[in-house]
């Protein structure tokens, strides 16, 4: 404290320095110049320097902001000391390394940068923290590290920090984490690649032009399409590129949207085109060409994109179905067979009307219905489904298994005979191709008719000759027919044809006519026949065939009348023809006799009974008789299934 005393003045402190910042007490004295008067009181003064103080609030404000922005920013922040040996230890992390890498403070500081990086960064790491000290300033680097948040690219700074002694005790580093930044350049090139290799490699060609028209890019893939190289293609003017008709014709359509593409940022019309080319060798190819516009960020047009595909063998294919489809129209427009393309419509899974889809000129020749596309075929023909319903159940099946089918039918709503064959080209539908078989079926009814006329003539005639023999023979009435009817089972036993068993039912009933020639009373001779008698009996099978061959039957049928007494060693007669050179019919027509002849009375001996005729054919089986005849007769009265209707 400085006292000052009223008589000597006031005097101001040495302590009171300029710029200096102090505290002051004052009490009010008088001045002795201007108060001539002793004064009744003294003036104190006291300063203190708080200048440190002040700055050590300041650097504690600083340290503050600094801790704060420390442990906030975007950046990763790291500092670690340098030990000897090339040891780096972890000092201290800002918060954004533990939210970058995943580890913990507790985990990171206090521990050697050795043991927290991770390989195969770590070399790298360690050797820029030598550089950064070796060279004396900051070094800088790309690293890429997986951690515990999984793999983190980023870009490290450290700074080196050196004492007075020129020992470096520290290294202060940043890390920017461009994880996503690159992720995202990766994706960007890898996207690239892959639009450069669609580009350079599709079979289709890629080309931009810019707005007045001039090609800028072509793709190599050109080459392969026309020929030329992509360099070639860009240096063509435009009219070499495609026929003069094509150029007309894309110039027209192209020259038109361009001012409206300019005008309507919105307007992004994508125009496909038919075009033809012109190539390198002089022929032309067809493709296919889609052009699109290309704005900018602003949305104006600066480009064109152009795409273009093979379509030559298409449009030739196309050329091909169109002659082939103007063929079959005039086919079926002008074929004879009726065509109906239908619709099945079911009800509860069963058939139950159609829709004529398609039918040509000679539907309605043959049927006589008019106008019948797109109407059901029971606004058609009303009533159809109750008159003829097989209708509807054939071509239902067809439309719902897909397997044809052919059929005769007559329609009686129409009163018409078709013959219809049926497929389906798809599932629930049906094409029908007919012809009207009117005519025909009246000319089979009539001829059939008349056949059977005369069938009944012939049989007539056939019956009256049967019942002439038996008249003059009438110890053997009801042979014939006995024969017949056991030679007609053995045929069926041996399955035959329906034909050869027709024709032999009309040689056995008839197979004895030429006894007309023998003398009746040689016929009914109760005794033993002379030779000359016996040789007049043989002769009945000679005399047979001259009489049924002059009735313009088939040839089988005489043949079998006049072999019946052939035997297979050639011991039967009129001609000891064998085995071989005899009709199956006639062989057949031998057993049958033999079995009725010996079960029956004659009038030179008693019936011998079944059992004996049939030890007769067994005995003689393969020597006189065919062993697959004899085989089918005994099997025939063996089971029962065959008795004579009257011996």
């Amino acid at each position: 404290m400085i006292k000052g005393k009223p008589k000597q003045g006031n005097k101001e402190s040495s302590n009171n320095q300029p710029g200096g910042k102090a505290e002051k007490k004052v009490a009010r004295s008088a001045d002795k110049t201007a108060h001539p008067k002793k004064p009744d009181f003294e003036v104190a003064v006291t300063y203190e320097d708080i200048t440190r103080r002040k700055m050590i609030e300041d650097a504690l404000r600083t340290r503050d902001i600094l801790s704060l922005f420390y442990d906030n920013v975007y950046d990763v922040i790291f500092i670690i000391g340098v030990e000897p040996n090339d040891h780096f230890r972890f000092i201290s992390v800002n918060r954004r390394f533990t939210v970058v890498t995943g580890l913990p403070e507790d985990q990171v500081v206090g521990k050697l940068a050795q043991e927290v990086i991770p390989e195969p960064a770590r070399a790298l790491v360690i050797s820029k923290y030598k550089e950064a000290i070796r060279n004396r300033q900051p070094a800088s680097w790309e690293e890429v590290s997986v951690y515990p948040a999984g793999t983190k690219v980023g870009e490290v700074t450290v700074v080196p920090v050196f004492e007075a002694n020129g020992n470096c005790t520290q290294l202060i580093g940043t890390v920017h984490d461009i994880t996503e930044h690159r992720q995202a350049e990766d994706a960007l090139k890898a996207s690239e690649e892959q639009y450069r290799l669609l580009s350079e490699h599709t079979t289709d060609t890629v080309w931009l032009m810019d707005m007045d028209l001039k090609i800028i890019y072509h793709s190599p893939s050109v080459e392969k399409l026309r020929g030329f190289t992509a360099q070639e293609i860009m240096a063509m003017p435009l009219e070499q590129h495609v026929t003069p008709e094509s150029l007309k014709f894309v110039s027209e359509i192209v020259l038109k949207e361009i001012p409206m593409v300019e005008a309507d940022p919105e307007y992004n019309p994508i125009l496909t085109l038919e075009l033809e080319y012109t190539c390198k060798d002089g022929t032309t190819v067809w493709a296919e060409s889609k052009f699109s516009v290309i704005r900018d960020e602003s949305g104006k047009p600066v480009s064109i994109l152009g795409e273009a595909r093979d379509i030559t063998e298409r449009r030739q294919a196309s050329e091909t179905l169109q002659k082939s489809e103007q063929l079959y129209r005039s086919l079926f427009e002008n074929m004879l067979n009726g065509f109906a393309y239908c619709m099945m419509i079911f009800e509860q899974g069963q058939p139950h009307d159609f829709i004529y889809l398609s039918v040509n000129a000679a539907f309605e020749k043959q049927t006589g219905l008019t106008n019948v596309t797109g109407k059901k075929v029971s606004e058609v023909i009303p009533g159809v489904q109750d008159s003829d319903p097989h209708i509807f159940e054939i071509y239902g099946r067809v439309a719902l298994t897909g397997v044809p089918e052919h059929f005769e039918t007559y329609l009686s709503a129409l009163k018409i005979w078709l013959s219809i064959s049926v497929f389906c080209p798809r599932q629930g539908y049906f094409v029908a191709v007919f012809d009207n078989i009117t005519e025909r079926k009246l000319a089979e009814e009539k001829l059939t008719k008349s056949y059977e006329n005369l069938q009944k003539t012939l049989h007539d005639a056939i019956n009256t000759m049967v019942k002439i023999v038996e008249l003059r023979d009438p110890y053997t009435a009801g042979h014939q027919q006995n024969v017949a009817d056991l030679a007609i089972a053995i045929a069926r036993e041996m399955k035959l044809e329906d034909a050869r068993i027709d024709q032999l039912r009309m040689a056995a009933v008839i197979h004895d006519i030429g006894k007309m020639y023998v003398p009746s009373d040689i016929l009914s001779k109760p005794g033993k026949l002379s030779d000359i008698e016996f040789s007049l009996i043989k002769s009945h099978s000679q005399g047979g065939y001259e009489i049924v061959k002059s009735m313009d039957l088939p040839c089988s049928i005489a043949n079998t009348v006049l072999q019946h007494h052939e035997r297979l060693d050639g011991s039967g007669y009129p001609n000891q023809l064998k085995g071989e050179d005899t009709l199956l019919e006639a062989k057949i027509l031998a057993v049958a006799d033999v079995i009725e002849a010996m079960a029956s009375h004659r009038p030179y001996r008693s019936a011998l009974g079944i059992d004996k005729a049939l030890e007769e054919i067994s005995r003689n089986k393969g020597k006189l008789y065919d062993p697959d005849v004899v085989n089918a007769c005994l099997d025939l009265f063996n089971s029962c299934r065959f008795t004579f209707k009257s011996v």
